[in-house]
């Protein structure tokens, strides 16, 4: 359901929801009962208004699924490309690519799950748009990886297949960690950062690496903390 109340609607009327909302409200649809087992009409239903409202915004459902895709790699290379082209240490710029991205994915387990999940449902040209998207994000982290292998920070045969790896431990995630658990997903995700560059560095792994300000890129963290992941 949207996160706020429509900003329309009169006595006797259904409300009206904006395209922003709808599409809100079909990814809280789609990761809960699946892509496959929602209809417009279900999603007028849920959202109680007319359908003409939501067909007004999308007459097709692969639509809604276009917007939660786009969004959710969309933002993700906006961040990426600012990081590589930052003037830091190699392993410095891959623990923040690296923070970045599974922050974007880790935030909206929703539409992490919607998008990784029913890709192959997108039409062919929007597939194409966003694998080559991802592959872009690949690149990234390889060159950041090549360029710490030239200066001693990382040591790796396979910068590619290091990096692959390193994209698993991004992408996967959003099937199994619970906000709700052990971690928070900050330090969830720092223990993910940490395992990375275990089989990356030639010396200790993320405690020793700083930010080109000099203080930690590691979160703080707080002892006492309970809520959290996994």
């Amino acid at each position: 359901m949207p996160s706020k109340s429509p900003a329309k609607g009169t006595r006797g009327r259904p409300p009206v929801y904006s395209r922003d909302e709808i599409v809100r409200a079909a990814k809280v649809a789609f990761s809960q009962i699946g892509y496959a087992n929602v209809t417009l009409d279900q999603l007028a239903t849920r959202l109680n208004t007319g359908k003409g409202t939501i067909y007004y915004h999308s007459s097709r459902k692969v639509d809604l699924l276009i917007a939660i895709s786009r969004d959710l790699i969309g933002a993700s290379i906006a961040e990426l490309r600012r990081i590589q082209a930052l003037r830091a240490p190699a392993d410095v710029r891959f623990v923040m690519a690296m923070r970045a991205h599974m922050e974007k994915i880790l935030s909206d387990q929703q539409a992490s799950k919607v998008y990784f999940e029913n890709e192959a449902d997108l039409p062919r040209p929007i597939r194409t748009e966003l694998r080559a998207v991802l592959r872009e994000i690949e690149s990234i982290f390889i060159r950041i990886v090549s360029e710490g292998v030239e200066s001693g920070a990382f040591r790796s045969d396979d910068p590619v297949m290091s990096v692959r790896h390193a994209m698993a431990l991004c992408a996967w995630p959003y099937r199994w960690y619970s906000p709700s658990g052990r971690l928070s997903r900050a330090d969830f995700i720092d223990t993910a950062i940490d395992f990375a560059l275990s089989a990356l560095k030639t010396g200790p792994s993320l405690h020793s690496v700083t930010a080109a300000d000099g203080k930690s890129t590691r979160r703080g963290r707080n002892p006492k903390k309970t809520a959290g992941s996994s």
